[in-house]
């Protein structure tokens, strides 16, 4: 466990294929996820709302090459670093096109400069190395928020869609929309009940534990 200004950094996943790496920062402890691909030493960066100089810092201090930033949703929390990461590293951002169309709502020009963000589909895989993530569209908590699940490591990134004994809240996202979360959990469900969850805030937790969580909604 590290201490990086203030803001916890631990590992909370090591496989023969991969280190996944948790950083929590700001008032609203927001966590971004670096996973680490061990053979060809390239990463991906679940979320941006830590400071840039730190995500950097541990992506050069362990001799990895950023590869792309995949953003669970585009509330400000988790895309403060953004800007200044993709100008660090020149990676490439995707977000779902939904959520792109709701940025000008959450980001103010006081939060600096965004640079261009991709779209990226429900279904579509994001490849590193011998992992891939499948993004899945999990509209709810926002019209586009999305998780990012990768079996070669057993793992979903959930943003703020699911958390440990909780759901994300709705009231965020225009007109809540309570039948379509139901089934942005279910999508969920359909995952192995091994799989580590993890959110964008609070601890981790696995399919299999929140079951009850999901289908009490």
């Amino acid at each position: 466990m590290i201490l990086i200004r203030g803001d916890l950094l631990d590992k909370v996943l090591g496989t023969s294929l991969a280190n996944v790496f948790r950083i929590c920062c700001g008032p609203f402890e927001s966590l971004c996820y670096l996973i680490e691909n061990k053979a060809e030493k390239n990463s991906l960066l679940i979320d941006a709302g830590c400071p840039a100089e730190d995500i950097v810092r541990l992506i050069e201090e362990r001799g990895l090459k950023l590869e792309a930033i995949l953003i669970t949703h585009t509330h400000f929390d988790h895309l403060l670093g953004l800007g200044e990461i993709v100008r660090a590293t020149n990676c490439r951002a995707l977000a779902h096109p939904m959520d792109l169309e709701m940025l000008p709502l959450y980001w103010k020009e006081d939060f600096g400069t965004l640079p261009r963000i991709e779209p990226i589909e429900d279904g579509m895989r994001i490849k590193l190395g011998e992992l891939s993530f499948l993004a899945i569209h999990t509209p709810g908590h926002t019209p586009g928020s999305t998780c990012y699940y990768s079996s070669e490591i057993g793992s979903v990134f959930t943003g703020d869609t699911l958390f440990k004994g909780a759901v994300g809240t709705l009231r965020y996202s225009g007109k809540p929309d309570y039948k379509q979360m139901r089934k942005s959990l279910r999508k969920l469900l359909s995952l192995p009940e091994d799989t580590s969850v993890f959110p964008g805030h609070g601890d981790p937790t696995t399919i299999g534990e929140e079951k009850n969580t999901i289908l009490s909604f």
